[in-house]
């Protein structure tokens, strides 16, 4: 998953001169530093890319920014749209990262309809009542129901509820 940032020699760009590099984090934020300006001391952050949906600013820590990208390359392909989806609900970073456990990927499911299907699947409502009963049992409805009742994010994986 894409995460950069356009890391900008401030010693430089004072002085009149745009010096600077698309960086994919996680990296050597120092190596990357000397192949960019090794006589450089202060830097600053003028662009940034990511398929996660976090802003970045222009003086945000570069070091914490590192070890974010590292915290998120140990994340599945569900953890990441979970992510992203609590980033897109207003969480921020940190309490999106602790939060990532306390929610539910309904993969595939693209409407409350079929996220209501799934539910009433695994939870075994209609176990045991006749076909006749289950024939007129209104999903559309219910699932409208869950959405008023939880936290529904949709993102590329499915519909994710938010606990």
């Amino acid at each position: 998953m894409k995460n950069e940032i356009f890391l900008t020699s401030l010693d430089k760009y004072t002085n009149g001169e745009l010096c600077g590099a698309w960086v994919s984090l996680p990296c050597d934020i120092e190596d990357a530093k000397k192949k960019i300006d090794p006589a450089a001391e202060e830097w600053f952050i003028t662009d940034y890319e990511n398929d996660f949906g976090y802003t970045v600013g222009e003086y945000a820590n570069i070091d914490e920014l590192n070890e974010l990208a590292e915290q998120l390359e140990d994340l599945n392909e569900y953890e990441c749209d979970i992510f992203g989806a609590l980033i897109s609900e207003g969480y921020d970073i940190e309490e999106a990262l602790n939060k990532i456990d306390d929610c539910i990927v309904y993969s595939e499911c693209y409407t409350m309809e079929e996220v209501a299907y799934e539910v009433v699947e695994e939870c075994g409502y209609l176990d045991g009542a006749p076909d006749a009963l289950k024939n007129y049992f209104d999903y559309e409805a219910f699932g409208r129901d869950l959405g008023f009742d939880g936290q529904f994010v949709e993102t590329a994986a499915g519909i994710v509820e938010i606990l």
